[in-house]
């Protein structure tokens, strides 16, 4: 026993050395402004660690994180590298399908010892920050506290640092104090991350029953998750689903729903009567164009405009015109709806919503997409 202690205890010191030597130090002081955030963004995800939640389509996941990175008012930079780690032999082969069409690369680890994947992250870790100087960003999804010394050496050295662990508010200290940004693995991979604003309050906090700030930032989430808004009498269970117990109205002192939401006049409005009231996000909360003082948006071209937006961002920027319809039903949970937006069909919408997403034909192939507006020429 005494041996194998001293064995682990020299690997962990074997890893921090390996990045601290190697690293390039970053000019002045490591407290950066927010806009120095600027390079490119290393995701480096442990899928044994956080698996894929069951509730959760693998073609999903990697747009939904891809998405949480772009909601992020700090980070900058496009992603660069994205790699999955695992022993893929034991994984379901449309889940490898899944990851491999939407870009992201599975570096196979076989399980014949201790702690491979480990090491594997750790060395495309140590690649990536010798490429890519401060002011780069790593993203770890994982919760393994082994890697705490080697987060702590790349934000020192002026790196962003962003882990994204399974029940953030469970992980242990060292682990947690690793990363500037601390985000819950079950959230971001159903696409629910909502970052924080300013950095002092971009940490996962332990949530405690009665804080009315922290249920605000859940429900927002929640609503941010289902696309800015969803029905009254649904968002209990969507709010059980993200994060595994009940919403007690007890908790803060009230006796209906309704009544408590009023209480976060500056996130939220509850439109509409009876039992068809919807809960939709206030208009300047990120990831929403919702109205402050109406439901006549709900649903309306402001919001379509952000969803084909939002879609774009989760496949790469570009879609095949033939399954945007599919794919939108598929996230959204619901058909589009042309007659109520006021358009005849699909190129009709997509000349509404031009300054996101514009349609182009392949040539080769003669086929129409749908591409982001930022990558057409």
């Amino acid at each position: 026993m005494v041996a194998g202690t001293q064995i682990k205890s020299q690997g962990r010191k074997y890893k921090e050395e390996m990045i601290s030597s190697s690293i390039p130090d970053s000019c002045g002081s490591t407290e950066r402004p927010p806009s120095a955030w600027a390079g490119p963004v290393g995701i480096f995800w442990d899928m044994e660690n956080c698996p894929i939640p069951n509730d959760v389509s693998p073609d999903e996941v990697a747009g939904n994180i891809r998405l949480a990175l772009r909601l992020h008012p700090l980070i900058g930079g496009a992603v660069n590298s994205f790699a999955a780690y695992g022993d893929f032999n034991g994984f379901p082969r449309r889940l490898r399908e899944a990851c491999q069409r939407t870009g992201v690369k599975l570096v196979d680890v076989p399980n014949t010892r201790k702690d491979a994947a480990d090491k594997a992250i750790l060395m495309d870790l140590f690649l990536f920050a010798l490429d890519h100087p401060p002011p780069s960003t790593v993203l770890l999804i994982s919760g393994d506290v082994d890697f705490a010394p080697a987060l702590h050496v790349l934000g020192q050295r002026g790196y962003a640092v962003i882990l994204i662990a399974p029940a953030a508010a469970a992980v242990s200290a060292a682990l947690r104090n690793a990363g500037h940004f601390l985000w819950d693995w079950p959230a971001v991979a159903r696409g629910g991350a909502a970052p924080a604003e300013d950095e002092d309050v971009c940490r996962v906090e332990e949530f405690r029953p009665g804080d009315l700030s922290a249920l605000k930032r859940r429900i927002t989430a929640v609503l941010i998750a289902a696309g800015g808004s969803l029905p009254l009498l649904r968002l209990p269970a969507e709010y059980v689903r993200m994060y595994g117990r009940p919403l007690y109205l007890a908790e803060y002192g009230a006796t209906k729903l309704v009544q408590l939401l009023c209480r976060m006049p500056d996130a939220v409005d509850v439109v509409g009567e009876g039992k068809r009231k919807v809960v939709v996000l206030r208009r300047g909360q990120r990831g929403g164009s919702w109205s402050s003082s109406s439901g006549e948006e709900y649903g309306g071209m402001e919001r379509v405009r952000r969803e084909v937006e939002e879609l774009l961002v989760c496949y790469g920027g570009r879609i095949l015109g033939s399954n945007f319809e599919e794919m939108y039903q598929r996230r959204y949970k619901r058909e589009l709806d042309y007659q109520r937006l006021g358009v005849a069909r699909l190129e009709e919408l997509l000349e509404k919503v031009g300054d996101v997403v514009v349609l182009e034909e392949e040539r080769a192939t003669r086929k129409m997409f749908l591409v982001s507006s930022s990558l057409s020429v």
